[in-house]
């Protein structure tokens, strides 16, 4: 038993390398090396995965100020103007602050026109000293006044001079002052107008998260906006073909597992490193162990791509 397992064992051995050897001379005969049938080098396309984004991308707006939402100007996927505003949140207080500053400088515009008066009336008296002082020290060379009037005429216009240097002192505090308060509206007036969320640039409103009445915290995400321009395809190509992506070069744009062409392009940015792969990656366990080299393509006509969509990039090498 066995001699006759060891004969059978040996039978199928020898069938087994006559036929590996047989597919090799066939290769051999072919001109085809089996060990090295992919190659490279000799691709001509390589597929890149990517989403269809603004040549700026999407841009995740902040508000620039706390508050609740009082008003809403815009829905998404609005058309939007530089300036034009979006969301309006609550400005009781910051409103209360301004009409306060408005009040106040025209209280300090009084105040200063009063010094200015009592400046005015100042120097006239000081004028007038001079001029009795003048008119005694002539009289005192005639022996036609006495020196204790000369010195009392003296002291007054030393007092005079004090009076008049005081109330040039306080239009200075004056005008001062209404510069603070100046700077005080202006804050409160920007403070004011911070309360009004408004487009950076023109564009469209992608999303929009807060409804009115909601509360919004400084710096928080409340809307995603696409700027207006051309739109791009931004993909990743596998580090195995890396070397081989250069700008100029034509791709055609498909939905992932569709064979009809959306659109066609010309890669417009090569990244100049590996990095690890981040479009589509949701959770830190969905990356894989491999590099990837960023391309952006710029789209000859763009009319059939909606914006985040998942696509291939074909480039033509």
């Amino acid at each position: 038993m066995r001699s006759n397992a060891f004969v059978y064992l040996s039978f199928c051995l020898a069938i087994l390398f006559g036929c590996n050897s047989g597919d090799q001379k066939k290769a051999a005969k072919d001109g085809v090396d089996s060990t090295q049938i992919f190659s490279p080098d000799k691709v001509r396309e390589v597929t890149g995965t990517g989403k269809v984004e603004p040549e700026n991308g999407i841009v995740a707006l902040a508000a620039t100020s706390a508050g609740v939402v009082v008003k809403q100007f815009k829905s998404r996927g609005d058309s939007v103007r530089k300036g034009e505003p979006i969301l309006q949140l609550d400005q009781v207080l910051e409103q209360s602050r301004f009409e306060q500053s408005t009040s106040q400088l025209a209280t300090q515009r009084s105040e200063i026109e009063m010094a200015r008066e009592a400046a005015r009336e100042a120097e006239v008296t000081y004028r007038y000293n001079q001029e009795q002082l003048a008119t005694a020290r002539n009289l005192l060379q005639k022996n036609a006044e006495t020196q204790q009037n000369v010195d009392d005429l003296e002291q007054t216009l030393k007092k005079s001079e004090i009076e008049l240097a005081n109330r040039q002192v306080a239009i200075r505090r004056a005008q001062q002052r209404l510069r603070e308060i100046q700077k005080q509206g202006q804050v409160s007036k920007e403070e004011k107008n911070l309360k009004m969320l408004r487009a950076p640039e023109d564009g469209v409103i992608l999303d929009l998260f807060p409804t009115v009445g909601s509360a919004i915290k400084q710096y928080e995400t409340y809307a995603d906006f696409a700027a207006k321009g051309p739109v791009v395809v931004r993909a990743e190509v596998d580090e195995l073909f890396a070397n081989k992506i250069k700008t100029g070069q034509k791709a055609v744009i498909r939905l992932v597992g569709r064979t009809d062409t959306l659109a066609t392009g010309t890669i417009q940015f090569v990244s100049p490193y590996l990095k690890k792969k981040s479009l589509f990656q949701e959770q830190a366990s969905d990356l894989e162990d491999r590099r990837v080299r960023e391309i952006r393509v710029t789209i000859d006509q763009s009319d059939r791509l909606l914006l985040n969509t998942k696509v291939e990039c074909i480039i033509s090498l």
